[in-house]
């Protein structure tokens, strides 16, 4: 499902107030330090990441059963008392050995954590670095974040490079939705973000498809497909729909066309393909017919009337045969996502959304994808600045 409209109404408008990596600094890592604050956030020294937190250890600090009586503040060097319980700096706890077992646990592991991300980062530049790791610390949602660059400046290894990141620092895979605009996009950031993972825990990262490592990347025209099925019954749907590609909706547009006469006019009437056109641009752009015709093909602005006849027939014909085409998957997901229940849960199924080559969207990708973070929080999105 890798086709894609365009039009001139691209995705920046969808990000407001989000921080802004430049296509120079990401390509080389120069920049001066007035460019990093107003662009990218203040300058990140070292490993980010490195913030231990401990929850609870699991010991027990209830009132012993000793009866006898015991100082009001015990001391650390008081060995009836024990030694500091991890799960509580400044507290005291009697010694327990499930405590403390769980408590090096968790120290081992924030280590091999921090060591892994000074691994993932190692082949980034700074401003890469920075784009990579923006927000990911913050104690509330990451804020949106635009990365604008050229081409071969690394957006995409940028974004893969976030998406392990985001990963080694605790967010659920299944929980990451990550958009493109072909399907080997998807496999192939997917592969990157998975040998990233793989090399910064020194081989420690469970290997196989890459389906298995996040089961939410692909085309926004595969995801769509996946998430209507979910829902289709409240959006009237046969779950069971099939999806036309673009070979199989061409040759039914010729169908009707044809059912309708439009083939043996005595002037030319536009083939097959055109017509597809023509109505794949109007409704992934949401402009009306007669601008469409007078700004993208002119040359055809003579039939209006009975391209809205035939388009008329060519939803018709969809419908009764229970198939959707590329155009459908988006037209019923934004309407899906202006529904508050259905737009609330498929919010709440995912914590992160990262978009890439995000100068393709067109009006009806944006909005589908504004509807699913209407503030900002939790999104990604690259593509180039020219």
């Amino acid at each position: 499902m890798d086709s894609n409209p365009r039009s001139p109404v691209t995705g920046p408008k969808l990000i407001r107030d989000c921080r802004r990596v430049t296509s120079a600094s990401l390509a080389t890592g120069r920049y001066s330090r007035p460019r990093i604050c107003r662009c990218i956030g203040a300058s990140t020294h070292g490993a980010p990441g490195h913030r231990a937190r401990y929850g609870s250890c699991g010991g027990s600090l209830r009132a012993s059963t000793d009866s006898r009586r015991r100082p009001a503040v015990p001391t650390v060097g008081d060995s009836r008392h024990g030694r500091f319980c991890l799960s509580r700096p400044g507290g005291i706890a009697r010694t327990n050995p499930r405590c403390y077992a769980i408590s090096v646990e968790r120290k081992q592991n924030i280590a091999a954590t921090a060591r892994a991300i000074d691994v993932l980062l190692e082949g980034l530049n700074p401003a890469q670095r920075s784009a990579a790791t923006y927000g990911i610390d913050a104690e509330q949602e990451p804020p949106p974040l635009l990365i604008a660059a050229g081409a071969g400046t690394g957006k995409t290894k940028t974004l893969a490079h976030r998406v392990a990141r985001l990963i080694l620092g605790g967010a659920d895979p299944r929980r990451l939705l990550l958009l493109t605009f072909t399907r080997r996009a998807a496999l192939e950031m997917t592969r990157r973000a998975q040998q990233i993972l793989g090399a910064s825990q020194r081989g420690r990262a469970a290997g196989g498809p890459e389906a298995a490592l996040l089961p939410w990347s692909g085309t926004l025209h595969s995801i769509g497909n996946r998430l209507l099925r979910r829902h289709a019954t409240t959006l009237s749907l046969d779950p069971a729909f099939t999806v036309l590609d673009r070979t199989d909706s061409t040759d039914l547009m010729d169908l009707v066309r044809s059912d309708l006469g439009l083939a043996r006019t005595r002037s030319r009437f536009p083939k097959k393909g055109t017509c597809l056109a023509i109505y794949s641009y109007s409704v992934n752009a949401g402009c009306p017919l007669e601008e469409t015709l007078v700004e993208l093909f002119p040359w055809c602005a003579e039939w209006e009337a009975e391209l809205k006849r035939l388009f008329a027939a060519y939803v018709a014909a969809k419908q009764r045969d229970n198939v959707l085409d590329y155009d459908d998957l988006l037209l019923y997901w934004h309407e899906a996502v202006q529904m508050p229940g259905i737009a609330a849960q498929m919010r709440a199924d995912f914590d992160h959304i990262l978009v890439d080559e995000y100068q393709d969207t067109n009006r009806l990708q944006a909005a589908i994808l504004l509807a699913l973070a209407p503030d900002g929080a939790g999104l990604t999105v690259v593509g180039d600045d020219a």
